[in-house]
């Protein structure tokens, strides 16, 4: 399987959606975007695959806000919980909040 960055260097994300891709948990930010993110979230929804894409406006590279970071943290876990099963610590109504506005 290709890597992430050859892919996104290569092809169009759409023509090359490896079948082995599940599901995707994938962030950004608007000061330090990755280049192909939007390509790849649209081909796994065209091939009918799992994403959730979040998109941080006002973080760079990494996280640098606390609030972010724990909002982060908590769409990670119950992501994992539910793809390779587990448990997770739901995410709280502040976390819920921001992660509902900056989901894309």
């Amino acid at each position: 399987m290709e890597s992430w960055s050859a892919l996104v260097r290569t092809e169009p994300a759409t023509d090359t959606m490896p079948d082995a891709w599940h599901s995707l948990l994938l962030t950004s930010t608007r000061v330090n975007a990755r280049p192909g993110s939007d390509q790849i979230v649209a081909a796994m929804r065209k091939n009918n695959k799992p994403v959730q894409y979040y998109v941080f406006p006002d973080e760079g590279h990494g996280f640098a806000r606390p609030t972010n970071n724990m909002a982060f943290n908590a769409a990670t876990e119950e992501f994992l919980a539910k793809y390779l099963g587990g448990r997770f610590e739901p995410a709280t109504t502040d976390e819920s909040k921001l992660l509902t506005s900056i989901k894309q």
